[in-house]
């Protein structure tokens, strides 16, 4: 298991390394978000040796992240979700298909009663296989409509299911997190156990919505 200490000092230096001197509590939810989404795009690479090798042990894989600065798409989201949970922002990791491949993404709370998705392992994947920033803005908060566009989700990832949500509890078991902990904020209209069904009609793109205001 990862040390717990050396576990929170490496967290708390990166989330001082984004904000620096700002305190996060005056920025809006969707700009912590975003701070730490580009922070990750920009100092992580994607573990392709990895990727191939699959050594299907997330432990070494989450550590790869946290002290070696790549990783592959369970690991990234998993410290993503950590992340963002530091500076008050609550997310549920997922699998789905992405065309044929089965991936890891993050759905997020935008605190107004949506979530939408997150995707950065893809936006790294896809800056060091194209060369440029492909997929950069598009796999940031977006929605279903979307993900279909990109063909995500779009085939079943078990029978009659797109998405599989990974409960809190899977990814704390990592880092030695309390449940009690992710209690304290988490949006009171969802429960981890809720099938996704019930809650794709929650699923909004933030950014869609603030453009549309203008």
């Amino acid at each position: 298991m990862i040390d717990n200490n050396v576990f929170e000092s490496i967290i708390i230096q990166k989330i001082n390394d984004i904000f620096n001197s700002e305190n996060f509590n005056d920025l809006s939810v969707y700009e912590r978000r975003k701070k730490i989404y580009n922070y990750l795009y920009n100092t992580l690479e994607f573990d392709f040796e990895e990727l191939n090798n699959n050594s299907r042990c997330v432990e070494k894989q989450i550590k790869d992240v946290l002290f070696n600065n790549k990783g592959i798409c369970n690991s990234i989201i998993y410290v993503y979700k950590i992340m963002l949970e530091k500076v008050g922002v609550y997310g549920i990791p997922l699998f789905c298909k992405d065309e044929e491949d089965i991936h890891t993404i993050i759905l997020v709370d935008n605190t107004d009663q949506t979530l939408s998705f997150d995707d950065i392992s893809i936006a790294i994947y896809s800056k060091q296989k194209a060369g440029y920033m492909m997929g950069f803005e598009d796999r940031f908060d977006y929605d279903l409509d979307d993900a279909k566009l990109m063909k995500q989700g779009i085939n079943e990832i078990s029978k009659n299911q797109q998405y599989l949500l990974i409960p809190s509890h899977f990814v704390n078991h990592f880092f030695k997190k309390d449940d009690e902990y992710y209690k304290t904020i988490k949006p009171s209209f969802l429960e981890e156990e809720t099938s996704f069904t019930k809650i794709a009609n929650n699923i909004r793109s933030y950014k869609k919505r603030k453009n549309k205001s203008r």
